[in-house]
């Protein structure tokens, strides 16, 4: 099994766990993994945003999922963010964020595309004799 694959299931492992929290460095391992076979896979990029969203949810302009809100929704979010729990901070980031709902159907979908071991094979056909 991959790295990428290890990581993913490893995610799913503390959802079957019925854990609520991962650590940021562990989505941060995870997501660079992701970006890099994005090179060769495409269709994974979509689904690396609920890593991002993940990791930067914690800031105060960002609702649960961790994307960002208008300025009119912001004060909603505050509300919304005044009941979470309080969690350690290193450096500007908290060690772990909360596990979404978006964040594991991202996961499923990651370890969908990529739960073959064979490299993707993308077929090539020139378009002239010069190519």
């Amino acid at each position: 099994m991959g790295q990428i694959q290890t990581g993913l299931s490893s995610i799913l492992k503390r959802v079957k766990n019925r854990e609520k929290f991962v650590e940021i460095a562990e989505l941060r391992k995870v997501a660079g993994l992701g970006v890099n076979i994005r090179g060769v896979n495409t269709s994974g990029c979509y689904y690396l945003k609920g890593f991002f969203n993940a990791v930067e949810s914690w800031r105060s302009n960002r609702d649960i999922d961790g994307w960002r809100l208008a300025d009119s929704m912001f004060e909603v979010g505050t509300l919304e963010g005044s009941d979470a729990t309080h969690q350690e901070y290193k450096k500007g980031y908290p060690i772990s964020t909360r596990i979404t709902s978006e964040l594991i159907a991202h996961t499923k979908a990651l370890l969908n595309l990529f739960s073959s071991d064979v490299p993707l094979m993308v077929p090539l056909r020139p378009t002239d004799c010069h190519k």
